[in-house]
């Protein structure tokens, strides 16, 4: 009698696709598996390449029990072909790899597709903030298992053990910037209405407040949306609430000294242009500022 397992098993023998490795019933028969494990070992051999990325992609995204070890190990090397000179296609496939990694039960020590992450990040900036924000989303998701945010908790140690010091001590800092606005966020709702969450947001960049460092940053700051780009201290007068149950904070922020000196540098006339830039941007700031305060009442 034939099971679901073994007829599987002879379609495989004929495939040369990847996404037929899914087709096998893992935890059943023994001839499907086998068959299965033979077929990753014929397509390694010399054949990666011409393997399509989508169905590497596909096959890390299954469950452990539609892909095990061996069919995950073998879709890692594909995609590493496909990704070794192009960190932008692995950019744009981080979220659903990251979300793989779930899968993978073999941390601390990595498994293949955390270990190609880890790799592939390390000496790319905007890699490697992006890996250590969505690990740190996927380990606070509520829904998942605790088994499942442990490997997460762990993929960013070892991502930070692995860093240069300077973007290890930016990523610490961009992780306390969320916390105070965390926090802030919090105290700001529990005001009584609009104008006195606006009061109280403004009156939490004071020395001792929560937001103090965002004023006064003792560095320029750097977002985990956009690694390259560096912000100077908040503007407290154009910081305000939305009308909206959340209270979403609406801030503004300087560009930081080294990017205004450039940017002054670059107009003309020299001194007298510098300063007439600086007359504008104080001007609109003064105007802006004036607008939100109306938008508050």
């Amino acid at each position: 009698m034939r099971t679901a397992a073994s007829e599987s098993a002879s379609a495989l023998r004929g495939s040369g696709h990847l996404l037929s490795l899914l087709a096998v019933d893992w935890k059943g028969d023994s001839s499907g598996s086998s068959a299965a494990e033979a077929q990753c070992a014929r397509l390694s051999e010399g054949r990666i390449s011409p393997l399509p990325l989508a169905d590497a992609v596909q096959a890390l995204v299954a469950s452990r029990d539609t892909a095990p070890l061996a069919v995950r190990a073998l879709a890692v090397r594909v995609l590493r072909v496909h990704t070794a000179a192009d960190s932008g296609m692995l950019l744009c496939l981080l979220l659903p790899l990251v979300q793989a990694i779930a899968h993978e039960s073999h941390l601390p020590a990595p498994g293949p597709l955390a270990s190609l992450l880890l790799e592939s990040a390390i000496g790319n900036a905007e890699l490697e903030c992006s890996l250590y924000w969505m690990s740190h989303v996927e380990a606070q998701d509520g829904l998942r298992a605790a088994k499942e945010a442990a490997v997460y908790a762990s993929l960013r140690k070892l991502l930070l053990e692995r860093l240069d010091p300077s973007m290890a001590a930016e990523l610490r800092a961009q992780s306390d910037c969320v916390a105070a606005l965390t926090r802030a966020t919090a105290e700001v709702k529990a005001a009584p209405d609009r104008p006195a969450r606006v009061q109280r947001l403004r009156s939490l960049f004071a020395a001792g407040e929560a937001l103090y460092s965002l004023a006064s940053p003792p560095q320029p700051l750097t977002t985990p949306l956009r690694p390259g780009r560096r912000l100077g201290g908040a503007d407290v007068s154009l910081a305000r609430v939305a009308k909206s149950a959340l209270a979403p904070l609406f801030l503004t922020f300087a560009a930081p000294p080294e990017a205004a000196g450039e940017t002054s540098g670059s107009g003309a006339g020299g001194a007298g242009g510098a300063g007439g830039a600086g007359g504008a941007y104080r001007a609109d700031r003064a105007d802006r500022a004036d607008r939100a305060d109306r938008a508050d009442r």
